[in-house]
């Protein structure tokens, strides 16, 4: 995946250069759309085996860790599901680009080898799903649930443990805020000294 990251950005980079000198590969920008397809699918299956897709949280942000892990094993039940269905109707579209024979114009390479990626992707994908489901309904199973914890809200408790926070006062509570010292007190910023007297200035009247 970073060769072809870095093939594709050489790629890219050489075109504008030669561009600048009048100067052009006729099959590199078909080859970088290539490489774009192919490394946004397999950076797709990097990103669910990682938990680091885009993720909706809204809608879980008030639910415990145990709802939280519910939560996740449908989503990964659906999301595979979504894969599986994708899967098929890109292996239907392969099917098509097979029998039509087309290939590229630059490279000659036919289109149904270049996409043959969405349908295996796609499996790849729906594979990671089932694989975190099916963690996730292990860590219900054994009660281990930390991991579902890391995103608790200060209000509903301590954030990475589950714990409700600790009243104000106790040992493990946050210090109160306390306002600073007006000017003039102790500890408190020096009072400004007093502006110098004009000597063309009447003296003040007595009080």
């Amino acid at each position: 995946l970073l060769a072809m990251t870095a093939l594709m950005r050489a790629l890219v980079g050489g075109q504008i250069g030669l561009r600048f000198a009048r100067g052009n590969l006729p099959w590199a920008d078909e080859l970088a759309r290539y490489l774009m397809l192919w490394v946004a699918i397999l950076g797709a299956s990097l990103a669910t085996r990682a938990r680091a897709h885009i993720t909706i949280d809204i809608t879980t942000r008030g639910l415990s860790a145990r709802g939280r892990a519910w939560a996740a094993v449908v989503a990964g039940a659906v999301g595979m599901a979504l894969c599986a269905f994708l899967c098929v109707v890109g292996v239907h579209y392969v099917r098509v680009e097979v029998a039509s024979g087309y290939a590229s114009r630059a490279l000659g390479a036919p289109f149904w080898a270049v996409k043959s990626i969405i349908p295996l992707g796609l499996a790849l994908i729906g594979w990671r799903f089932l694989l975190g489901a099916v963690d996730d309904v292990a860590a219900l199973r054994s009660g281990d649930l930390r991991r579902f914890s890391t995103h608790l809200p200060a209000e509903l408790g301590v954030m990475g443990t589950g714990e409700a926070p600790p009243p104000a006062g106790s040992a493990g509570a946050a210090p109160a805020a306390t306002e600073p010292p007006a000017v003039g007190e102790p500890g408190g910023p020096p009072a400004a000294p007093p502006a110098p007297r004009d000597p063309g200035a009447p003296p003040p009247a007595p009080p």
